[in-house]
């Protein structure tokens, strides 16, 4: 936003604003390539304006760099997500460049007196360009990063081109044609769209002020964001603890950071600071976990499955084994989306539940601890009695 100052997005929010840019982006970037093409190839294939100075082999130079960097730019926000994380940043600087070097090019002052890329193309070309660019700038076309760079483009290429203008109409006796005919008119256009551009810079930075007070409003009876991710984790716990016979919460390399008695209990050890990987049955199992994982939570930006129950083979402390009904839930993601701590939910089958749970009714005298097993023996008692 203005001074630097920016709006807090998710992840998410930001992934969203620039897949929306990247659509758009599909269709202008084509149209922007077919124009330049039209605006530069005469010069390119020979044709020259009567008293100009034209070079055909830096028209086709430009002609070649402002069509691979734009494609360029498109391809790689297509196709990779830690551009696309950047993409603003990007248009900016893609802006600042072809802008900066069409707007002088095109200026009729420079046509006349220096080079004339354009050689078919009239003087209004210069305030089509201007106004093209304006608009590509100012929408989710090519957003810059912040307001402020967005100020800063548009005033500083209007004031170029002000600048120009003003220098020919003040110092420069020029032909009777239609470079004198215009020039004050460009002039005049470049004053107004200066003061209609700055009108509208001035209302989107009160809109954003608005925004900002909203947002902090929000913050200030909701609680921070960190508040209500921690929230949403605990939710998320209770539902797993509700379901399953053991809960535990890892980090990205599932190294367990929380730890409650019935998983202990099932690996007749503390599961704190363990890894949860080495007490899979044998590295087959491992390999098809964590495959299974990458599919439901990719780390390359792809859409994933999301959680799925899976069934594995495990081992508690004495190596014994046992076999699993597992479901992995992303707990939290940091600030690029990418999954940092999960939550891993165990449904234990088979013999091994059993004694399990006879461990646990010696422990507590007779009742079962979780939810889950509550359940479970009330469904074993129900099929009892209607056998």
């Amino acid at each position: 936003g203005a001074g630097g100052a920016e709006i807090v997005m998710s992840p998410e929010d930001r992934e969203r604003q620039a897949i929306l840019s990247v659509r758009a982006l599909k269709f202008a970037v084509p149209v922007k390539n077919l124009i330049t093409c039209y605006l530069l190839g005469p010069t390119v294939l020979g044709e020259c304006g009567s008293e100009r100075v034209c070079i055909p082999w830096l028209n086709l130079l430009l002609l070649v760099l402002d069509l691979s960097v734009f494609s360029v730019h498109l391809f790689l926000a297509m196709k990779q997500k830690t551009y696309r994380e950047h993409i603003t940043m990007y248009n900016f600087y893609i802006l600042l460049g072809f802008w900066s070097l069409w707007n002088l090019c095109s200026h009729p002052l420079c046509r006349q007196y220096m080079l004339d890329l354009f050689a078919v193309s009239p003087p209004e070309v210069h305030v089509t360009i201007n106004i093209v660019a304006t608009a590509i700038c100012s929408s989710f076309v090519m957003p810059p990063p912040t307001l402020k760079h967005l100020i800063g483009l548009v005033t500083g290429e209007f004031l170029v081109s002000l600048a120009l203008s003003s220098v020919e109409v003040l110092n420069f006796h020029v032909d009777g044609g239609w470079l004198s005919a215009v020039r004050l008119d460009i002039v005049m256009f470049n004053v107004a769209i200066l003061l209609i551009g700055s009108t509208i810079i001035i209302g989107t930075m009160t809109v954003e002020k608005d925004i900002k007070s909203l947002a902090h409003e929000m913050e200030t009876r909701l609680g921070p964001s960190g508040s209500f991710e921690d929230d949403l984790e605990r939710r998320k716990r209770a539902v797993l603890t509700a379901l399953c016979d053991a809960v535990l919460t890892t980090n990205s390399s599932f190294l367990v950071t929380g730890s409650e008695e019935g998983a202990d209990r099932i690996f007749r050890r503390s599961m704190l600071n363990e890894t949860l990987t080495d007490y899979l049955k044998d590295q087959v199992e491992r390999d098809k976990f964590l495959t299974a994982v990458r599919k439901q939570f990719p780390d390359d930006g792809a859409v994933g499955e999301g959680p799925k129950r899976m069934r594995v083979a495990l081992r508690d402390n004495n190596n014994e084994p046992f076999e699993a009904d597992v479901v992995v839930s992303d707990a939290s993601t940091d600030e690029n989306g990418k999954v940092n701590k999960y939550m891993v939910g165990m449904h234990i089958r088979g013999e091994f539940r059993a004694r399990a749970l006879d461990e646990q009714r010696r422990q507590h005298g007779g009742a079962l601890g979780t939810p889950a097993e509550r359940r479970h023996a009330k469904d074993a008692a129900t099929a009892a009695v209607a056998a």
